[in-house]
């Protein structure tokens, strides 16, 4: 079957001085002036934005479009598909989900053996622990996920479930004996378009005992950290009753303990282009205001009073490029 279809390519070797230059010639006296907000605007001027608007679109369409089907394809949409969620509403909010549509296209091969595979782990498993790697530098750590449930008329029997759920998954944690940081709240992953992919729907959905390793090695595996992690595993599958030795100790590590419950947050962000000289390192405490980075402008000036300053009380637990 052939089709066609408008395409912007040719539009592309248009070019727009010249066509600037040639509209504006000879179509400027032909388009009358006008006012807009006590101010006139000559049709010279009016030719030029048609021009700008007639040859610049094509440019962030293409992106657009590249990015919408990149992320049409990307694993947590999938994901979402495969448990009965569309992906534009990843956690749940108590509304009654709309039946799909009669048009609607059948589950792929992928969707139905991911399903199929997210089935058997929810039948089978009774603990699960995803593991990720973070950033080049940082800390090995867990994140707790916050276990959510329905404000339904059912609420406090969902609640004491959840209470239940997130008692055993703190448990887990602390067998594991990493540095734990409290994940994202749901409103910021609803916000900033986040997912979380295994762990939180084995714990949400259903109802395992989870959690995400970060660890910290980058696309480098640290031998320290994997050698810790392993550790931190067999001491969770004894915590478990899987496994009958002595626990043992996480070693080569950095294992951070504040003192009080500490969740992941942004870094604090500089406001123009500089060159950063960090004053900590991964595992160090910060207090409100207390230096983290030296900030200095390309000829080597300090930019203000030359500090980039912790925004909240905490800990550095990696870096980002």
């Amino acid at each position: 079957m052939l089709s066609r279809c408008v395409s912007p390519r040719p539009l592309f070797n248009i070019p727009q001085l010249f066509l600037l230059i040639l509209l504006s010639k000879f179509l400027a006296g032909k388009v009358p002036t006008f006012k807009l907000l006590g101010r006139s605007f000559s049709g010279s001027v009016v030719v030029i934005i048609g021009v700008i608007g007639l040859t610049s679109w094509m440019y962030p369409a293409r992106i657009v479009r590249a990015n919408f089907l990149s992320l049409k394809e990307q694993e947590f949409v999938t994901a979402a598909r495969c448990i009965g969620t569309r992906p534009n509403r990843l956690w749940p909010d108590g509304k009654p989900e709309k039946p799909p549509g009669p048009d609607k296209e059948p589950p792929s091969s992928l969707e139905k053996a991911y399903k199929r595979l997210f089935e058997e782990i929810v039948a089978s498993a009774d603990y699960l622990i995803d593991y990720h790697n973070a950033w080049i530098g940082s800390v090995s750590f867990a994140f707790r996920d916050r276990v959510l449930y329905r404000a339904d008329q059912d609420a406090d029997r969902h609640k004491a479930e959840a209470e239940a759920l997130a008692a055993k998954q703190e448990e887990m944690l602390r067998a594991y004996g990493h540095t734990i940081v409290n994940e994202f709240p749901a409103e910021k992953y609803i916000d900033e378009k986040l997912h979380r992919f295994m762990s939180g729907a084995a714990l949400l959905v259903g109802k395992i005992p989870s959690f995400t390793v970060g660890l910290g090695s980058g696309e480098m595996p640290d031998p320290a950290i994997v050698a810790a992690s392993a550790a931190g595993t067999c001491n969770v599958m004894r915590w478990a009753g899987m496994l009958d030795d002595d626990v043992e100790p996480i070693e080569g590590i950095k294992v951070v303990d504040p003192g009080f419950p500490v969740r992941r947050r942004g870094a604090p962000c500089v406001s123009e282009v500089c060159v950063v000289l960090h004053l900590v390192e991964a595992g160090d405490l910060a207090k409100t205001g207390a230096p983290v980075a030296e900030v200095r402008d390309v000829w080597g000036r300090l930019l203000g009073d030359g500090l980039l300053r912790s925004e909240y009380d905490g800990f550095v637990f990696g870096f980002t490029l």
